[in-house]
């Protein structure tokens, strides 16, 4: 275990940061994705998965009208 190892738990505390703190923070989030995919921690589509989910999310909460590129 080094500094470089990543798990669910920092996805999980990424997507939290998230939801706490609103889209500020979404780049560090889709870091952590996308750091656990590339290390296999988690599957490619899964990581698609949870940042399209989240993204949906915030834009969800922030306005009441769909995300960008969606009618």
């Amino acid at each position: 275990c080094g500094a470089q190892d990543v798990s669910v738990l920092d996805v999980a505390e990424a997507i939290k940061k998230v939801r706490r703190l609103g889209q500020s923070a979404l780049p560090e989030a889709y870091q952590a994705i996308d750091k656990a995919a590339k290390r296999g921690v988690i599957k490619k589509n899964t990581a698609a998965r949870k940042k399209s989910r989240l993204t949906r999310s915030i834009f969800k909460e922030s306005k009441p009208q769909s995300p960008p590129g969606r009618q």
